[in-house]
This record gives structure tokens, C-alpha cells and sequence, in this order.
């Protein structure tokens, strides 16, 4: 387990919890169709967040992250693994909208291009630019899109403190993963008006856990604003006083991301901050927005 990132922006609150699954395991998942289990029936197509990264501590090892729900699978590959058989499947099923942000400059870890998963159609970039029509939008980094397209204009996320120097990195990249599945929720809701105001999101979803080395998949109706999504324990998570000792892992320096486009690490953290530093920029993906509430202002 990664552990649990919580996400707060002036828009919504939510609890993100990251998932270590091996190869295997979730090879199993998706050969039991977990995302279509038997009798279930998507409204619209489901969407899931990607990306991939380096192990911030094995330069051999890829991580892929994929964002189902607000639950972040992590699966660990070598460097030009063959990816397989089942997984290739569930990337590659068209009945998934998959999504993400700047993949396409990794090609060289993963191969997306040819999974079938071209810039055109995954990326929250030239989806915005292509429902907006705004050209320029294709070019715009994750802040200026969650600010554009969600009306987003502060993010901070908190993570536990035992935690926190070990998977920093990676749960920046849940944050900014989940932050761009919200933004290509918005842009593909067929019953959005032309103001693409955020607004609760209905959504059924599926959930995926993991409790002593037992993986549970569970249907949710996930309501936003429902007393089950621990958005009191978000709200408190911005103060310093809690009952678990938290430490910030991201933090936009202002009230306008559109004005820096930087996402900071907060200045508390010493040991791999400048790691960090080189990848601060919002770029990634996720999810469908269960246990997400949102405030209309």
C-alpha cells in the first residue's frame, strides 16, 4: 500500500488511496472483466486514468499507475517488459475511455502508441481544446486546464507523515492523476452545460480494495457529498492540529495555478524535495468520482 492522499481544492474534497498490486494479481482482475462484472451496465463509457513513471528509487523499474474510481492501482514493470497478455487486453478495450496528460512524452517507457492510445484521443489537452475549440488549449499544462475547465484555482494535497519522504512522488503523480480524470469527466458529460460548471457526480462506480492480501472488487453508488466520503477528514486536513500527524505533498504557491502553473512541494519536506522538483509541473490522470463531493459556490 502507497497509502491515503488527501485532496482538497475550493471545488471538492477527496480521500485518494493508492493500491500496490502485483502483475499477477491484477492480471486475475482483468481476466474477470472486473470493470463489467455481470449484470453491470455503464451509463456512458468508463473512464480510467494512466500514466507511468520511473521508481523514484529504481531507475530500471516503471511504475503504471491507473486510476479506477478513486483508488489508484500501481503496478511495478521492468524497463521494455512485455506487458501481459491480459493487461494488454484491458488497455486496449474500447469499452474503457482511458485518459491522461503529457503520456505521450513517455513513450519510451511505455508503449502507448501502440496500445492504440493516441495523444488525440487520451489526452485531457486536445480533448479540452477539441470540446472547448480552442486550439491553444492543446499546449496548456494540467493547472491551466483545471482552472479553465473545472474553475480550480488552489490545490493541496496531505498525506500521512510516515509516508511521506518514502512515496512522495508517487502520490503527487495520484493527485495529478485524479485531477485530470475529473477534467475529462466534465469535458465528456454528455449532459454538462456550456459553462461546464462542476457539479456532483453521480456516477455509479466500481471500487477496488486490498485487505490482507485479499483483492475486493465492490459496485458503489458513489453520490457525491455522501456521508461515507471523508470529507470532514479532508476539510481538517488543512489545518495542523489532527489526529494523525500529516505533512502537505503539494501545494499550488497561489490562489491562481493559471498565473505559476507550478504545483510546489511544501517547504516542509527536506529529504527528496529536489527530486521533486524536476517533475512539479502538473502531468497526469484519473477517475469517476466516487467518494468525490463537490460545492457549488
Amino acid at each position: 500500500m502507497v497509502g491515503t492522499v488527501y485532496l482538497k481544492t475550493e471545488r471538492f474534497e477527496v480521500k485518494l488511496e493508492g493500491i500496490t498490486f502485483k502483475v499477477k494479481e491484477f492480471e486475475n482482475l482483468c481476466t474477470k472483466d472486473f470493470l463489467f462484472p455481470e449484470g453491470k451496465v455503464w451509463l456512458h463509457r468508463p473512464i480510467v486514468g494512466l500514466d507511468v513513471m520511473r521508481h523514484p528509487r529504481d531507475p530500471n523499474t516503471v511504475l503504471l499507475l491507473l486510476c479506477v474510481g478513486t483508488g489508484c492501482v500501481i503496478l511495478r514493470f521492468h524497463v521494455n517488459e512485455v506487458l501481459p497478455a491480459p493487461i494488454r487486453r484491458f488497455l486496449t478495450d474500447e469499452r474503457i475511455c482511458y485518459v491522461g496528460f503529457g503520456i505521450h512524452d513517455k513513450n519510451d517507457l511505455f508503449p502507448f502508441e501502440k496500445l492504440g492510445l493516441r495523444k488525440s484521443k487520451v489526452d485531457v489537452a486536445y480533448l479540452a481544446a477539441k470540446f472547448l475549440k480552442d486550439p491553444k488549449l492543446k499546449n496548456c499544462e494540467l493547472a491551466e486546464l483545471a482552472r479553465k475547465v473545472l474553475r480550480i484555482n488552489k490545490i493541496v494535497g496531505v498525506t500521512e507523515a510516515w509516508s511521506f519522504e518514502r512515496h512522495e512522488q508517487i502520490k503527487i503523480g495520484i493527485c495529478e492523476l485524479f485531477i485530470s480524470s475529473v477534467i475529462a469527466m466534465m469535458l465528456l458529460d454528455r449532459n454538462k452545460s456550456m459553462t461546464l460548471d462542476v457539479k456532483k457526480l453521480e456516477s455509479p462506480t466500481i471500487r477496488i480494495t486490498k485487505k490482507e492480501n485479499k483483492i475486493c472488487v465492490e459496485e458503489c453508488e458513489g453520490k457525491g457529498g455522501s456521508e461515507s466520503d471523508d470529507s470532514g477528514k479532508v476539510a481538517s486536513c488543512s489545518t495542523t492540529t489532527t489526529q494523525r500527524q500529516l505533512k502537505g505533498i503539494l501545494k499550488s504557491p497561489s490562489s491562481g495555478l493559471g498565473c505559476s502553473r507550478q504545483i510546489s512541494v511544501n517547504s516542509s519536506a527536506s529529504k527528496g524535495q529536489k527530486m521533486a522538483q524536476g517533475s512539479n509541473c502538473l502531468r497526469r490522470a484519473n477517475s469517476k468520482g466516487h467518494n468525490v463531493s463537490f460545492r457549488d459556490n
